[in-house]
């Protein structure tokens, strides 16, 4: 197998994984909204709670899918173009990129999941605790520094470089 087919049935296998976990939280929004139900004299917020966790889930799948057709075309491009010796040369933004995909797609599930059990608790008439509110806040945080890490990988090496070298000049 060359890189390339390696890298499609890894990022196979890591969609089918995503895929597996955006699946096993479809339980949970059922149970949500059959358990506190949707009536006119809800509050909007709480809806919007669940409409959030909702939208991450399905997110997750479209990114599934994505992900599925990305590795097709890794695999295909690679049949189409073997070479007797492939070179495959690894930089750090690579690395870093792998790290914001995951990042991206465990943030986007845990952030689905802490809205979702922010919704049961407003439902339950217990106010939101401020644990509850950093998960969701924390969450979105991780799914915006995975993005970041995938889009700008490149500028977070610079950034990493210039943090390795932070106050050392002239000390040598």
């Amino acid at each position: 197998m060359t890189n390339k087919e390696i890298t499609s049935v890894a990022l196979k296998v890591f969609a089918i994984y995503v895929l597996v976990q955006a699946i096993l939280s479809i339980p949970l929004l059922v149970n949500a909204a059959a358990t506190y139900g949707f009536s006119e004299n809800q509050n909007n917020s709480s809806l919007l709670l669940w409409f959030l966790g909702a939208i991450a889930f399905i997110l997750l799948v479209v990114l599934t899918v994505f992900a599925w057709k990305l590795a097709i075309k890794i695999a295909t491009h690679s049949s189409a173009h073997i070479e007797e010796r492939e070179t495959f040369e690894v930089d750090e933004s690579f690395f870093i990129s792998l790290l914001g995909l995951y990042l991206l797609f465990e943030g986007i599930l845990r952030f689905g999941y802490a809205c979702i059990s922010a919704f049961m608790l407003v439902h339950e008439g217990s106010e939101l605790s401020v644990q509850t509110m950093s998960y969701v806040i924390g969450y979105l945080l991780q799914l915006i520094i995975g993005l970041t890490l995938v889009l700008k990988a490149h500028g977070w090496m610079r950034f990493l470089r210039w943090l390795r070298v932070a106050g050392l000049k002239g000390k040598f």
